[in-house]
């Protein structure tokens, strides 16, 4: 019982005081005007961004950024639309994030550990 009543108090002054309660709201903030990928669900391990311009994208992850087959959660604060390719050259499947949209754990979508390429877009492009 004590243990769970320090548990609560502690968590209770932690919110208080403005500390993060899990490991999530402390992730590594994605900056303006960029594209983030995080190894882990919930914007969680390492974290790389791209500062985005449309039509722009990174045709190959592995070769480019090492971070081929590795996110977990994404973010776009970017002004376009983000497609996200399973294979490099901007091949194989996709799917898509509107701006300022993320994605806090791509097992949903079954594009886990699977991107190889990004493009950003015009909005309707």
């Amino acid at each position: 019982m004590r243990v769970k009543l320090f548990a609560a108090v502690t968590a209770f002054l932690a919110a208080m005081i403005g500390l993060p309660a899990t490991a999530a709201s402390a992730a590594t903030p994605c900056p303006s005007g960029t594209v983030c990928l995080y190894a882990d669900a919930n914007y969680g391990g390492r974290m790389i961004y791209y500062t985005v311009s449309l039509g722009g994208g990174i045709p190959n992850l592995a070769h480019d950024i090492s971070f081929n087959d590795t996110a977990s959660s994404i973010i776009n604060n970017s002004n376009g639309v983000v497609r996200f390719w399973t294979d490099a050259s901007y091949k194989g499947y996709y799917f898509e994030i509107g701006t300022l949209k993320w994605n806090s754990n791509l097992v949903n979508n079954g594009f886990n550990d699977l991107i190889s390429s990004f493009e950003v877009r015009a909005i309707g492009g």
